[in-house]
């Protein structure tokens, strides 16, 4: 019986653990997302990034985007959608502008360069 029980607190132990980390791996995956969005607005909008990040393909900005964490970067990238389908092309630097400062609150004001 004894075995039982330590058998049982141990697994408990792991379990908790493991929703531990799990909860960090899904902090972490958010913060490279909004990383990654981020890194493709800076290249496409601020005009400031003169490296390109790993990976970067112009034809992925709205599905890299998209993908962000950030409900601001998602908010501001279905704002720019429309404007363009609207054919209102004036919203849609001001949009690319919006995620620029999303991005510099944020905290994610830099491109990591292709190595």
């Amino acid at each position: 019986m004894a075995v039982l029980v330590a058998a049982g607190a141990i697994a408990a132990g792991c379990g908790g653990t493991s929703q531990a980390d799990h909860a960090n791996k899904a902090r972490l995956t958010a913060a490279s997302r909004n990383k990654a969005a981020c890194e493709y607005v800076l290249v496409t909008w601020s005009g400031l990034a003169h490296t390109f990040p790993k990976g970067y393909e112009p034809s992925h900005f709205d599905d890299v985007v998209g993908a962000a964490s950030s409900p601001a970067l998602r908010h501001e990238l279905a704002l720019m959608r429309a404007a363009a389908t609207s054919h209102n092309l004036s919203e849609v630097p001001q949009a690319g502008g919006d995620m620029v400062q999303t991005c510099y609150r944020l905290g994610l004001s830099h491109v990591d360069p292709i190595n």
